[in-house]
């Protein structure tokens, strides 16, 4: 299976496309905005973490019509951390408002907690029927900001930090996302993959 791995200036493209391939998946980066014009010829399309939320809208905003395009042909989105704060509305990330790509509704703000970032292995529970996650399991998080949806139907993983407790896992396919690092998560990093994979080829 086809992947497109966006590199929007931020993001740890190495160690996300090293996990990828290591299950199986056959990986190019699209490094330019205009490559993203490619996306449709793939099957699943990733979104990074790391970094500033502006500076990834900055990158995405003139050619974000190629991501909505990728989606109505079939390709599947996932979002890792920041990739996964980019489908809402907009953040108010640094106290100031940036647009989003407006994929669900809901917004992204600072943690509730009084220590932050959030940087730490953590568990992360699934709510009912989450394909990712069969039960609860501990992930990489590096983090300040986290979504607030306002659709709770979408969140199918909650994590606690500092009494907040926030979404972990979204799912609305054809979209998914995750506020921790799977790729920085060792072997329950690569389970998480290896069942979105299972998803894409349909084997639940």
């Amino acid at each position: 299976m086809r992947v497109a791995l966006v590199k929007y200036g931020v993001g740890n493209i190495y160690s996300i496309s090293s996990s990828l391939r290591k299950i199986g998946f056959s990986v190019d980066v699209l490094d330019e905005p205009s490559m993203l014009r490619k996306a449709v010829l793939y099957d699943l399309l990733v979104l990074p973490g790391m970094g500033a939320y502006p500076t990834a809208m900055r990158f995405l905003e003139p050619v974000k019509h190629y991501i909505f395009d990728a989606l109505e042909s079939g390709t599947f989105l996932f979002g890792i951390c920041l990739g996964m704060q980019l489908f809402y509305e907009g953040s108010w990330e640094n106290n100031t408002w940036t647009r989003g790509l407006g994929l669900l509704p809901g917004v992204v703000d600072e943690l509730y907690s009084r220590k932050k970032p959030h940087i730490a292995w953590t568990s992360v529970k699934p709510l009912g029927l989450c394909p990712l996650l069969e039960e609860e399991d501990y992930f990489y998080f590096a983090h300040g900001y986290v979504v607030r949806p306002r659709e709770k139907t979408h969140i199918c993983a909650i994590s606690t930090y500092d009494g907040d407790t926030f979404p972990a896992i979204v799912w609305r396919p054809p979209i998914a996302g995750t506020q921790f690092h799977p790729e920085k998560s060792g072997e329950a990093g690569l389970r998480l993959l290896s069942r979105l994979k299972m998803y894409l080829r349909g084997r639940f």
